[in-house]
C-alpha cells in the first residue's frame, strides 16, 4: 500500500496499523512492522524487519549479497519457507537456490534492517537504459487529492525500449487532467519517470478481492492503440 494511503488510514483509525510481508511459498510472517514504528513517516513505506522465523537478504542477478540501501531481488530463508513445489523439481530449482527462496520481488534493506519493496521484477520498466519502478510513480500519483488509485506499466517503444504509462481512477467529482498528473510526476521524480501517456479510467479493472489487474489494463490500452492504428 502506498505510504500516502497508510498515512490517511492512520489519520482515520489512529496508530493501530501493522504491516507484514510474505507469499505463498513463505507465508506471513516473513517480516513485520508494528503500529508504533509504522507511524514514523520514514517507515510508512517499509514492510518491516525480518521476523523470528526468517532471514532476509538482497541479491544481484549473480546471487551476490548486496549491502544496505542497494536495490536487488529479495530472498528469504527459514523454517517457514516451503521445501519445494509438489512434483515440480525444475520450478523448485529455479525458485530455491543455495537454500534461499527467490521471491521475484525487488527491494532494499536499510542499515537498520527495514525492508522496502519496490516492485515485482517482471513489472520493472526499462526505458532508455534506466530502471523505473512503477510503485515509485504510483506513490507520487497517489499524493494528488483527485487520484483514487493508479497502475503504472510499460509499453514497448521503438526509441526507448519501453515507455512509462499510467492508468488512473479519479475520486468522485475530481476533474484533474492527465497533463496535471504528468507535471506532478515530473516535479517529484524527473522526466525519466514521467508517464508518456496517462489514461483516465472510470473504474480500474479489479480481481474479485479488489486487486487492480495491471495486466488487464495493459492489454486494454494495447488493444485501444491497435484500434487507433487500424482506423488510420
Amino acid at each position: 500500500m502506498p505510504a500516502e494511503k497508510i498515512a490517511r488510514a492512520q489519520d482515520f483509525f489512529g496508530n493501530v496499523l501493522a504491516t507484514t510481508y510474505g507469499q505463498t511459498e513463505a507465508p506471513q510472517i516473513a517480516t513485520l512492522i508494528g503500529p508504533e514504528t509504522l507511524a514514523l513517516p520514514q517507515y510508512r513505506a517499509s514492510v518491516g524487519q525480518a521476523s523470528w522465523f526468517t532471514d532476509i537478504a538482497i541479491v544481484d542477478p549473480q546471487q551476490n549479497r548486496l549491502p544496505p540501501n542497494e536495490t536487488g531481488e529479495i530472498v528469504i530463508r527459514g523454517d517457514l519457507v516451503m521445501t519445494g513445489y509438489w512434483h515440480l523439481p525444475e520450478k523448485t530449482a529455479e525458485t530455491i537456490k543455495n537454500g534461499w527462496l527467490h521471491t521475484g520481488d525487488v527491494g532494499f534493506i536499510d542499515k537498520k534492517g527495514f525492508l522496502f519493496i519496490k516492485d515485482r521484477i517482471r513489472d520493472v520498466i526499462i526505458t532508455g537504459g534506466f530502471n523505473v519502478y512503477p510503485i515509485d510513480v504510483e506513490n507520487v500519483l497517489s499524493q494528488h487529492v483527485g487520484v483514487y488509485e493508479s497502475a503504472v506499466f510499460g509499453i514497448t517503444d521503438e526509441k526507448w525500449g519501453e515507455s512509462v504509462n499510467a492508468a488512473v481512477q479519479l475520486r468522485a467529482g475530481s476533474a484533474v487532467t492527465a497533463d496535471e498528473l504528468k507535471q506532478l510526476v515530473r516535479e517529484k521524480l524527473g522526466p525519466v519517470h514521467t508517464p508518456k501517456n496517462i489514461y483516465i479510467f472510470a473504474n480500474l479493472p479489479r480481481s474479485p478481492v479488489g486487486k487492480v489487474l495491471k495486466k488487464t489494463i495493459q492489454e486494454q490500452v494495447l488493444a485501444s492503440m491497435q484500434d487507433t492504428t487500424e482506423t488510420r
